[in-house]
């Protein structure tokens, strides 16, 4: 936490000065690593810090709309696909409201991370499709992408904490080896599962199973 807050204040007004500044300015891209770089050191402290404490604490559960969660995360990261020329397709009108018992920010932030990979491993101009179904007592979120897949030696290792498996996106993007750690970790809090099928070079499907009775 004390690492945390002055880089936010970095991170903030390194946006500040982005914003009021032209792209023409000889001084934008300097500013630009600064903001780029506080903002994945962000992301880097957040996961550590998610990774050590415990989830017991702050695991209260109240009845939301899955379906609901699911498009705050879509619309929460359609511009970060629209970089890379992707299309979230996720359509909610499909679905009647899926409404039972989970913690909205954990699983928000499971959506959150297996969108995002999904986006960090795709090829520009492909689909990430997300689908929701319900099997017997539970609700299963699956999230596919026709991107660089993931090699079967790797398959388990991606969710160990500070895994070696961790790799580049297709754009170059960094890893650090936690989210999908921390995604499985929530998952089990939550009585639920969260795992992967795919073939190297031809994507990936990940699941998400949550129990509805619990």
């Amino acid at each position: 936490h004390d690492l945390r807050n002055p880089i936010w204040g970095i991170n903030a007004l390194s946006k500040i000065m982005l914003d009021d500044m032209p792209a023409s300015d000889k001084q934008h891209e300097g500013v630009q690593l600064i903001y780029s770089s506080s903002d994945a050191t962000i992301t880097l402290i957040n996961e550590l810090l998610e990774a050590t404490m415990g989830l017991d604490e702050d695991m209260k559960k109240q009845p939301h709309d899955l379906c609901k969660v699911i498009s705050n995360a879509v619309d929460l990261l359609h511009l970060k696909a629209s970089e890379k020329q992707l299309r979230l397709v996720w359509n909610e009108e499909k679905y009647s409201p899926l409404v039972f018992a989970f913690n909205k920010d954990k699983i928000a932030r499971v959506l959150n991370n297996l969108i995002f990979n999904a986006i960090k491993f795709s090829y520009a101009g492909a689909d990430i499709v997300i689908s929701v179904t319900v099997e017997k007592d539970s609700a299963i979120v699956a999230v596919k992408d026709s991107g660089m897949g993931v090699p079967v030696h790797l398959q388990e290792k991606i969710f160990d904490t500070f895994t070696p498996a961790k790799r580049s996106g297709t754009a170059g993007e960094q890893s650090y080896g936690l989210g999908l750690s921390i995604c499985r970790t929530i998952a089990h809090a939550h009585g639920g599962k969260l795992w992967l099928e795919s073939k190297e070079n031809e994507g990936a499907v990940f699941y998400l199973e949550l129990p509805l009775n619990k």
